[in-house]
């Protein structure tokens, strides 16, 4: 290529240093269609951005349903302080019941004393069973003695 149309394809610098495009008229491109084109390309990238921000505004609306279905479903404050008042009042109680109950060593000595009173009254059970079994043949001998003689003295009296 030669100098002047190498010249001709370098675009000078703006001052961002981005480099402004220069349009030739053996380029083909009438400055309206290239306005017109830039146009387009900004629209269709601001359309791009705008699906974009749509897209993303739908997922934080979603995560914030999801923040606020959650937010529903935890239980509140109030509801708390009443749940940890009845749980203290409940430790309170068996704390209370605790104290009045008796040791390990005096429920043994108690329970000691339990045994011994029930093997006496086993005992003496079976003692006055045994009288009573002792008791109803003295008495069942006394009645047949009875009977006997009884029934001498009638075969005697006849």
């Amino acid at each position: 290529m030669d100098e002047e149309h190498r010249k001709g394809l370098q675009h000078p610098l703006e001052d961002n240093g981005i480099p402004k495009p220069v349009m030739h008229s053996r380029d083909g491109v009438s400055l309206r269609d290239y306005i017109d084109l830039r146009f387009e390309d900004s629209q269709r990238a601001i359309d791009r951005a705008e699906r974009t921000m749509s897209q993303r505004l739908d997922g934080m609306n979603e995560f914030r349903e999801s923040l606020k279905d959650q937010a529903s479903r935890f239980i509140t404050r109030a509801e708390m302080d009443l749940r940890i008042a009845s749980v203290c009042a409940d430790v309170h109680s068996l704390e209370k019941r605790l104290g009045e109950c008796i040791s390990r060593s005096e429920w043994e000595v108690k329970h000691e004393g339990l045994d011994n009173a029930i093997h006496d009254l086993q005992g003496t059970r079976f003692e006055n069973k045994g009288k009573a079994s002792q008791n109803s043949l003295l008495f069942t001998a006394a009645v047949a003695v009875v009977s006997l003689i009884l029934g001498l003295i009638r075969l005697f009296v006849k």
